[in-house]
């Protein structure tokens, strides 16, 4: 099996979606593993986590991801499944004033189940995991949250494209006022 996969940084209360790539095709025999790690920035993010009450923010986000990828075939269908563990760091900086709030976290996925549709789409259930704290430029820490959730995508084998999400169950703790929290400690 031949597949992009997708995952969500959780980077305080704003998730973004980070394309990681293609695994690709494993022969039989140990898992493959290959380790990686991205960086990349954002300048100048305008009205950046709006909060009533508070002047519109704009801020500049530098985020390093990093983590290892493994691959293994499982099952008598000898289906390739795969899975990831991961961090990544999110210093956010008000370039008027240069306070920071840096962000670090862990994160986890794993494939739980591959279903082939029949119809050239296959459908990966799938489990994660975030962790993180947010601290202030005295490293005060100033947020903290936990998720777990179990989410199923559904894509075409041949072109790649996405075709359904679902997710099926969240759990998890987040503080509350993360949009004030970050205003509070840049502005």
């Amino acid at each position: 099996m031949n597949r992009s996969v997708k995952f969500l940084i959780a980077s305080g209360a704003v998730l973004v979606p980070f394309v990681i790539g293609g695994a690709t095709s494993v022969d039989a025999g140990p898992p493959q593993r290959e380790s990686w790690a991205f960086d990349f920035q954002d300048v100048g993010l305008a009205d950046y986590c709006p909060a009533d009450g508070y002047e519109p923010l704009t801020i500049d986000r530098d985020t390093h991801l990093w983590g290892d990828d493994m691959v293994r075939i499982l099952g008598r269908d000898r289906v390739e499944y795969w899975s990831q563990h991961g961090g990544f760091t999110t210093v956010r900086t008000n370039p008027v004033n240069h306070k920071t709030l840096t962000t670090v976290g862990e994160l986890f996925f794993k494939d739980l189940h591959i279903v082939d549709n029949g119809d050239g789409s296959v459908t990966v259930t799938l489990i994660g995991s975030q962790h993180d704290r947010s601290f202030d430029g005295n490293g005060t820490i100033v947020d903290q949250s936990s998720n777990h959730f179990e989410e199923a995508f559904t894509f075409n084998m041949v072109s790649g494209e996405d075709l359904a999400y679902e997710l099926f169950k969240s759990v998890g703790h987040a503080e509350d006022n993360w949009c004030a929290k970050v205003h509070d400690t840049l502005q």
